[in-house]
């Protein structure tokens, strides 16, 4: 919660706190649904661009740090917070812009509830990344190929009506409803038993590594 940011994730910290509190919550049997919201007018802008990433990993001004340390420290990222491999069901709340690593955010998520008026993009493929983007097979995999090699090649902005036209988003309402809409999808899944929704997730984790 950065509303003054517009909640953008400042890499890695704010990736390894999400990684703990999805740990925690995936060890309690009295949790059965995650639901991933923010504060403010906005779910999340993505990376917090006033500190470049890499500087976690050991850039200095006026050096250039290894390939190696470069890759590896988006490798370990990637490797430390991943949505697709919780073990709880997780229902994402989204309002106003969910870009970049929001947008990614997102799309892990079981299942998306948007106000209306939601955007969504992968910003930075205008300023350089192209097709170069790690989120491609994701995208794919939720929009469609074509769907999502047009919104990965162009980087506009992607519409929540769009989204729910895809059969991407499960429910869009009011910004006012939007807490409660994602509280009546987690009741629902809430309402299974803790064996049959663990096990359910391993299926779907084994779908994951088979894709």
């Amino acid at each position: 919660n950065r509303p003054h940011r517009k909640n953008a994730i400042k890499m890695p910290e704010m990736n390894l706190e999400l990684h703990r509190r999805f740990i925690e919550a995936s060890d309690d049997d009295n949790i059965k649904c995650i639901i991933l919201a923010a504060t403010g007018t906005d779910f999340c802008s993505g990376e917090d661009v006033t500190r470049v990433p890499v500087e976690a990993y050991g850039l200095k001004k006026g050096e250039k740090l290894p390939q190696s340390y470069r890759i590896r420290g988006m490798s370990k990222q990637q490797e430390a917070f991943n949505i697709l491999r919780c073990d709880k069901t997780v229902v994402a709340a989204c309002q106003g812009a969910a870009y970049g690593l929001g947008f990614n955010f997102a799309l892990q998520c079981d299942m998306i509830i948007a106000a209306e008026g939601a955007t969504f993009s992968r910003r930075q493929t205008r300023i350089g990344f192209a097709g170069f983007d790690i989120m491609l097979p994701l995208v794919m995999m939720k929009l469609g190929i074509n769907r999502a090699y047009e919104v990965i090649m162009t980087g506009r902005r992607v519409t929540v009506d769009e989204l729910k036209d895809w059969g991407v988003v499960a429910s869009v309402v009011p910004r006012d409803q939007l807490e409660a809409e994602a509280l009546r999808y987690a009741k629902a899944v809430a309402l299974h038993s803790t064996d049959g929704l663990m096990l359910g997730r391993q299926a779907k984790k084994l779908f994951w590594d088979m894709t």
